[in-house]
């Protein structure tokens, strides 16, 4: 097994942090196809694996903005 296959096979068992399905759709890619690779029936093409590099990193920045805009309304917050 290749070590994108093996990378990939991870995120998709303990790393991703939503369905399969969300994350192929917000790769553009078949949500079939990820569960196939999951399993270990099909490697990842290595544009398969930037679709969904991309698709993380985006979630990341979305998450990382929401977790500021949270944390700065805490800190503005009233104390209870």
């Amino acid at each position: 097994m290749s070590s994108l296959t093996s990378a990939l096979r991870r995120v998709l068992h303990h790393d991703n942090p939503a369905t399969l399905s969300a994350l192929a759709r917000a790769a553009g890619v078949s949500g079939m196809l990820l569960s196939y690779v999951r399993r270990g029936e099909v490697n990842p093409s290595p544009e398969t694996a930037r679709k969904i590099a991309r698709a993380l990193a985006t979630w990341e920045r979305l998450c990382r903005r929401g977790r500021e805009r949270i944390g700065r309304a805490l800190r503005e917050a009233p104390h209870a």
